[in-house]
C-alpha cells in the first residue's frame, strides 16, 4: 500500500485519481490506508451501497470535493453521467479479471472501461497498471495485442509525473485552442 501513497502524494492539487480494485476488501482496505495516512480527500464507492449513496459520493468527487475515487468495477461500467474533465489519472490496484476464468484471465472490455474514465472529452490522461504478480505481465501482453498498442513500462516515478505534466499540457493547449476557435 505504501507504493500507492507514494504514487498519489506527489500529484497536483487539481488532478483527480481513480483508483480500481477488483474486490471490495482491497477497495477498503487501501482507503483505510490511506485515511490512516491523513492523504488528500478519498472516498470509496461500490455496487453495494444504496444508489442515492453511490450519487452523492460521486456528485461530490465531480464537484472536486473529493481527490481520490477508490471504486471496483461499478464505476467502469456505469454508462452516464461519469464523465469527469479532471480525473487525469487512474490506476489499476488489480487488474481486471475475467471472473472465474481458471486459469485467470485479463478482462479486455473491462479495462478500456476503465483505463476510459481518463482523459474525458478528448483530454490526454495517464492510466498506471500496478503488476503484482507475475501472470499480470502475460495480461499487458495480452492487451497490447487486442488493442494493438503498446503499454509502456515505468521505470520511476519521475517518468510517471513527466507523463501527467506532458498530458497537462496537452490538455491547456486543447482548451487554449478550443477557446479561441469558439
Amino acid at each position: 500500500m505504501e507504493y500507492i501513497e507514494t504514487l498519489i502524494s506527489g500529484l497536483e492539487a487539481e488532478t483527480q485519481t481513480i483508483i480500481f480494485a477488483n474486490t471490495r476488501l482491497d477497495a477498503e482496505k487501501l482507503l483505510q490506508y490511506l485515511l490512516q495516512k491523513d492523504h488528500k480527500p478519498a472516498l470509496l464507492m461500490g455496487g453495494d451501497m444504496p444508489l442515492n449513496e453511490r450519487d452523492l459520493i460521486f456528485s461530490k468527487f465531480k464537484k472536486g470535493e473529493i481527490q481520490i475515487l477508490i471504486t471496483t468495477n461499478l464505476l467502469a461500467t456505469m454508462a452516464r453521467g461519469v464523465d469527469n474533465r479532471n480525473v487525469g489519472f487512474v490506476i489499476n490496484l488489480d487488474m481486471p479479471i475475467v471472473f472465474g476464468s481458471k486459469p485467470k484471465e485479463v478482462d479486455v472490455d473491462m479495462y478500456l472501461h476503465r483505463i476510459g474514465r481518463t482523459g474525458r472529452f478528448a483530454d490526454v490522461g495517464v492510466a498506471l497498471n500496478l503488476l503484482s504478480r507475475p501472470e499480470e505481465k502475460l495480461f499487458i501482453e495480452k492487451l497490447e495485442k487486442h488493442y494493438k498498442s503498446k503499454i509502456p513500462e515505468l521505470k520511476d516515478l519521475k517518468q510517471l509525473n513527466e507523463l501527467l505534466a506532458e498530458a497537462k499540457e496537452q490538455n491547456s493547449i486543447k482548451r487554449k485552442t478550443n477557446q479561441e476557435s469558439a
